[in-house]
């Protein structure tokens, strides 16, 4: 299936039209370029994977655990701190960053700042292919909404263990 404007091989489909476009003419637009110019509107562009592909790569996340990133931590408090023990990973982020995250999140001070900052530098340091390109809709450089996303779960995790450690707690 080639894209309808070059001939490349197509990987997205537009929504509008049903026009297939390569990654270049896709170029983060929601409509392929002809329909830009009739509509004001966006609209999202799908995959444009057979159902087949769409299944495997279902299976894909399923099975491999690869997609949202979610951790599992847990948390030890010493002299009046909180610091975190261990992580486990649940799902990983497509590029595999969660894991070095993760890594470097063990004792870790989970204060706000602090763990902010331990996420954001390991975040930056590794090799992550996301684009600093200005994504359209969200106004936001795809990697820094990466950043957001495995700060959200880091946060997410550490609420999850302090009410099961709470939990916990009551039950003695």
């Amino acid at each position: 299936m080639g894209c309808e404007y070059c001939e490349k091989d197509a990987v997205h489909r537009c929504s509008v039209c049903g026009r297939t476009l390569c990654a270049e003419h896709a170029k983060l637009q929601t409509v392929c370029p002809s329909c830009i110019k009739k509509n004001s509107k966006r609209y999202n562009i799908d995959n444009a994977l057979p159902a087949k592909d769409k299944e495997k790569n279902s299976i894909f996340v399923t099975e491999l655990k690869v997609g949202r990133p979610s951790l599992d931590i847990s948390t030890v408090k010493t002299r009046g701190s909180e610091f975190i023990e261990s992580t486990t990973v649940r799902r990983s982020a497509p590029c595999g960053s969660t894991w070095y995250i993760a890594k470097k999140l063990l004792g870790a001070e989970t204060k706000t700042e602090t763990l902010y900052d331990t996420v954001a530098k390991a975040h930056h340091s590794y090799p992550c292919t996301a684009t600093m390109a200005v994504d359209p809709e969200a106004k936001e450089p795809i990697l820094h909404i990466a950043g957001y996303i495995i700060r959200q779960q880091v946060e997410k995790a550490l609420k999850q263990a302090r009410m099961a450690a709470s939990r916990k707690n009551t039950n003695r």
